[in-house]
């Protein structure tokens, strides 16, 4: 069963900002520009029939484009030993 969440694409000069500030960090596995994103919701697991509606909701979605402005880094799991880095946005 896949994962799946709706994010939004970065622009790439954002995303050659965010690769600028890779660094040693223990245990760390550092991500392509490629797979960079703003996740907006995180849906988890999805079977086969639910992964049709996902499709088919989000074929839906009209919106534009906004500014936005990175803001912050930080981690989840222990500092020590983080299980993802994030970089934070605001308006």
């Amino acid at each position: 069963m896949p994962r799946l969440f709706f994010g939004l694409e970065l622009p790439a000069e954002i995303k050659a900002r965010l690769l600028k500030v890779r660094s040693p960090v223990t245990g760390v596995r550092w991500q392509s520009a490629e797979q960079l994103h703003i996740t907006l919701l995180f849906l988890g697991k999805v079977s086969g029939e639910g992964l049709e509606a996902v499709a088919s909701s989000a074929r839906e979605i009209d919106s534009e484009s906004f500014p936005l402005e990175v803001a912050g880094v930080g981690c989840f799991g222990q500092p020590e030993r983080p299980k993802n880095l994030w970089a934070g946005v605001q308006p």
